[in-house]
């Protein structure tokens, strides 16, 4: 039946097998050809499960989970230890006093350190060296 997810249908133990086992960290989750041989789900109804339904319904969790009051304060706080409230900058100090954990959201920036790369992800070649002219006599 098209438009009906396979999975979703099937019954709830089978589904929490099959989630949990895509959920998993890639390095180490199972192969899609053996979960298929495990629950008799095909190769390709559980990569569109995983694709489709599986990140529908754990942002659907999400959401749930973080919902934000609307009159909430967003904070960011940045290296360099400036402050914004709502995008606005703000004194530190201030933005202490006033924050409030159980309803407003704080987000703390931080910048990874990482080597230079071009735009192909590769390094630059390093030119050849130039040889040494030679005096024969």
């Amino acid at each position: 039946m098209k438009g009906i997810c396979s999975i979703c249908s099937s019954p709830a133990h089978i589904r929490e097998i099959i989630d949990a086992e895509l959920m998993r960290p890639s390095s180490q989750r199972m192969r899609l050809r053996d979960l298929e041989k495990l629950t008799h789900v095909s190769k390709s109804a559980l990569s569109r499960h995983s694709r489709k339904c599986l990140i529908r319904s754990l942002l659907s969790e999400h959401r749930q989970r973080m919902s934000v009051d609307p009159d909430a304060n967003i904070y960011v706080l940045y290296p360099n230890n400036q402050v914004t409230r709502d995008g606005l900058p703000i004194d530190l100090g201030t933005a202490l006093k006033e924050c409030d954990p159980d309803k407003d959201v704080l987000l703390c920036v931080e910048y990874e350190n990482l080597p230079f790369r071009n735009r192909t992800g590769a390094n630059p070649p390093k030119p050849d060296p130039i040889p040494e002219p030679r005096l024969d006599s």
